[in-house]
């Protein structure tokens, strides 16, 4: 055989080859895992604020929209997202796991509450009360003496959303915390746990708090609460001089029938 002829082969051999591999490539480049990673950096990597007029990249919503797609297949990609360089695809990423609320993100966004960036330690703590596993209550407890009181809100408010029993009592103090945020997120938290032993807390907070908020979350966490002996402190609630106190224990009165 000559050489010519062998070199020809070899060169058609590895042209297949080549072909072969590139199809290997689109194939995996194409997978949600890939898909969903371009897509988080695409988002991450829109400006913010006024400079978003001089924009010339694709609308958040229709990324957002892309993302939505994939449903909670694209939820892999998301748990790497929590782990990327880039700190934008990262909040971005801990956003998109609340949203689709799967319990496969659970210990990896629990191990993001520890971490020293607050804007993905909340983003993490509020995803987790969004997915609503009790695994992340042990997690969050020690959360709730964080000195910062918007972290701590949101602390309070995922572990509402859980509605753990092992909650109640470490939530408790905050029913009297001097910020009022605070106080109704505590209310309608400790209402959430399901432990009879908020029962008269919230009566107490329903009738004597002087601010509306904390009254209207005190309200509605007698409303998940369900017990009957509230129903008499709800009907009087009816007649409070706030309209949105009126409203959640109105609703409460129908979360019972």
């Amino acid at each position: 055989m000559s050489t010519g002829r062998t070199r020809s082969r070899l060169l058609r051999v590895l042209a297949i080859l080549a072909l072969i591999a590139l199809g290997v490539y689109a194939y995996w480049d194409n997978t949600p895992t890939r898909k969903v990673g371009r897509l988080l950096a695409e988002l991450a990597d829109r400006p913010g604020g006024h400079i978003d007029f001089f924009y010339t990249g694709r609308a958040s919503e229709a990324i957002q929209a892309d993302i939505d797609a994939f449903g909670r297949r694209a939820v892999p990609a998301l748990i790497d997202g929590l782990s990327h360089r880039d700190p934008g695809v990262r909040y971005i990423a801990a956003q998109q796991l609340g949203r689709l609320g799967d319990a496969r993100a659970v210990d990896a966004l629990i191990v993001c509450t520890g971490e020293d960036d607050p804007i993905i330690r909340s983003r993490s703590v509020r995803a987790l009360g969004k997915i609503g596993s009790p695994r992340a209550t042990e997690t969050l407890l020690p959360l709730l003496d964080h000195e910062d009181v918007e972290f701590r809100l949101t602390v309070i408010e995922a572990l509402g959303r859980i509605g753990d029993r092992r909650a109640y009592s470490p939530l408790l103090p905050h029913v009297e915390d001097k910020s009022i945020r605070i106080r109704a997120a505590a209310a309608s938290a400790i209402g959430r746990t399901g432990d009879e032993r908020a029962l008269p807390i919230l009566q107490s907070l329903l009738t004597t708090d002087p601010y509306s908020d904390v009254r209207t979350q005190a309200a509605a966490g007698l409303g998940h609460l369900g017990l009957p002996g509230a129903t008499e402190t709800l009907k009087a609630a009816l007649e409070d001089k706030s309209p949105y106190v009126r409203q959640a224990a109105q609703e409460s009165l129908k979360r019972m029938e």
